[in-house]
């Protein structure tokens, strides 16, 4: 959705606006808490795969992309390379 923002007024898409600032204000210590905060079992285990995943997710955003429009390609590699807290 995100890659719908630019170039609209900042008043389309408010809701998911509003969502994406708190996505990308989102971090590690926020997921910990959160899996804390739910009882998961194996917290640190989970914690780890997640942060495999961005990594993953990191390294084949490229090839992944090549046939995305240019908003979009644009968006995920902003948030990949650590407009996104949870990304670093």
């Amino acid at each position: 959705m995100t890659a719908f923002f630019a170039g609209v007024p900042a008043t389309d898409y408010a809701i998911n606006r509003t969502i994406d600032r708190t996505v990308r204000a989102f971090s590690w210590d926020d997921l910990d808490a959160l899996l804390q905060q739910a009882r998961i079992p194996r917290r640190n285990r989970l914690m780890q795969v997640a942060r495999q995943t961005v990594r993953q997710a990191q390294a084949s955003r490229p090839a992944l992309l090549d046939q995305a429009p240019e908003n979009t390609r644009q968006a995920v590699k902003e948030r990949l390379e650590g407009d996104v807290r949870i990304a670093y």
